[in-house]
């Protein structure tokens, strides 16, 4: 797989000769080719990675006064080319067997690798006591699978002589001239690349909007909050909507909200229109909000975000996991659960379920209950209220921000709650005409009050709707499955979609 070299500075860039002449003083350009050599010798459809830096920005300043555009060094895209004439350098273009150059032997070497001695040795040399060559030693084997069956040659190439260099290092012009001409051609194909329009950072206003809507199409399946909240955000004290835009057209947006009393950013909204996906925008998008919060907001330590996509080891290493919840998403149509909600109930209970006590909190109540501190050691995931995909720590500043969202709490007791449940007032969503979105986050394990507090929930939130709900519950992992038992047989709600997770992640600044 390519690996990307990045160039930090221009003095770096002009010192290793990457830069275009002809170039504006305000542009860097660096046209970086890597090998897909590997991918050849599989037979797989070779790529080259090519990365343009080319960065005509605003700075996180700029966002304060006018915006006026300035270079940012930073990689402004990274795009992939296939290549499929690669196969004509070395077929010669006269429909030969694809002729294969390798360094090393060309019957199938096995490398391998002894502690501190003999790296790369082959069996005839000794073998080493612990292989650490594996996969080389596979891909060879495939390699020689081929070649015995006719498929390819393959030709030992000298160090020297080695034209796959090409895509690997940057050569002289000497080096360059005495390439092969089918060579010469890819890498000037690759050198006349154009580069792509300079990114551009604004903060989002009310005329973006449709261009919003309409990049964020059919994104979460139809369940994007966005819409609701866009107009919102754009107002909300401490938040900050970052659009980024190609050519004056909006291409990606990412919201960064301050809390913890100025120590945390929630890093929310993130998204790219699909046909820039794939090209580096994201990563460009969020290194500029960081630097903005770090410049606008000095105070701020760690960073919080919340994902539902599978993490790999990348993740955990720039992640710590705070909490990890189990996504249980029904859906139901709001008229017809009302009308037979109260007879569910009572043959439920007929059956032999007891509804467990429930208290709803008013206003004042709130911030007496839930920062008490048996409260949030015991019921709370690591002390975090999670509304609504939004991590905050239970601390008074952040209560007052919740308070603003006209939040219903429900827990099982209020002078000693062990189960607490949040429920968001429901909101349109994208998925069709009539459809709304009821969000409930659960703190707690006792499955029966949670049973119970669901119930109590849906006679306070239903009401007054009028078409069909999409309705997620967030909890403890180990409720997931009789919670969707309970939903389905019990309340006959529809299952939406299978067990996911919600992970709540963070990093330090």
């Amino acid at each position: 797989m390519p690996a990307h070299r990045e160039t930090e500075d221009r003095g770096k860039e002009e010192e290793h000769g990457v830069r275009k002449e002809g170039c504006e003083p305000d542009y860097t350009t660096s046209c970086v080719a890597l090998a897909g050599i590997q991918g050849l010798l599989l037979g797989r459809k070779t790529q080259f990675g090519v990365r343009l830096l080319t960065c005509k920005a605003l700075q996180p300043a700029d966002l304060k006064g006018p915006a006026t555009p300035r270079p940012l060094s930073c990689p402004a895209h990274q795009v992939l080319l296939w290549v499929p004439l690669l196969a004509e350098v070395y077929r010669g273009g006269n429909g030969a067997k694809p002729q294969v150059n390798v360094r090393a032997a060309a019957n199938g070497v096995k490398l391998t690798h002894s502690p501190g001695t003999n790296r790369g040795r082959t069996p005839e040399q000794g073998e080493s006591t612990k292989s650490k060559s594996g996969t080389i030693a596979l891909q060879c084997n495939y390699v020689k699978h081929l070649q015995d069956q006719g498929l390819i040659e393959l030709h030992y190439c000298p160090t020297e002589e080695m034209i796959a260099d090409i895509l690997t290092k940057q050569l002289t012009k000497e080096k360059f001239e005495t390439l092969p001409p089918s060579v010469s051609r890819v890498a000037m194909k690759l050198e006349n690349a154009r580069p792509e329009p300079p990114l551009e950072f604004a903060l989002a206003t009310e005329k973006e909007f449709e261009e919003i809507l309409a990049m964020s199409k059919g994104i979460y399946g139809g369940l994007d909050y966005l819409p609701s909240r866009y107009h919102a955000w754009i107002r909300e004290p401490n938040r900050s909507v970052v659009l980024a835009k190609k050519d004056g057209a909006v291409i990606g947006l990412q919201s960064v909200y301050i809390v913890d009393a100025g120590e945390t950013v929630l890093v929310e909204g993130l998204r790219v229109a699909p046909w820039e996906r794939g090209k580096g925008v994201a990563g460009i998008l969020q290194r500029f909000c960081l630097e903005m919060v770090k410049e606008k907001h000095p105070g701020v330590k760690v960073s919080r975000l919340t994902r539902d996509d599978k993490l790999g080891p990348k993740d955990f290493k720039k992640y710590r996991v705070i909490a990890k919840q189990g996504i249980l998403l029904v859906r139901f149509n709001a008229q017809d659960l009302l009308s037979r909600l109260d007879l569910t109930v009572l043959a439920l209970e007929e059956g032999g379920f007891c509804p467990e006590p429930s208290e709803l909190l008013v206003a004042g109540e709130v911030a007496e209950t839930i920062l008490r501190e048996s409260f949030r050691s015991e019921v709370l995931p690591n002390q975090t209220i999670i509304q609504d995909w939004q991590p905050f720590k239970a601390t008074a500043s952040n209560l007052g921000l919740l308070q603003k969202k006209e939040l219903c709490w429900v827990v099982d007791k209020k002078s000693h709650p062990t189960v607490a449940t949040l429920s968001t007032r429901p909101f349109p969503i994208p998925l069709g005409k009539d459809w709304f979105y009821l969000n409930i986050d659960v703190f707690g394990h006792a499955l029966a009050h949670v049973k119970s507090q669901l119930i109590h929930h849906l006679r306070l939130q239903v009401p007054g709707l009028q078409g069909n709900v999409m309705c997620q519950l967030f909890l403890q992992p180990a409720l997931w499955l009789d919670m969707a038992e309970f939903c389905q047989v019990a309340l006959g709600l529809e299952l939406a979609k299978d067990y996911t997770e919600q992970f709540l992640l963070e990093s330090d600044i």
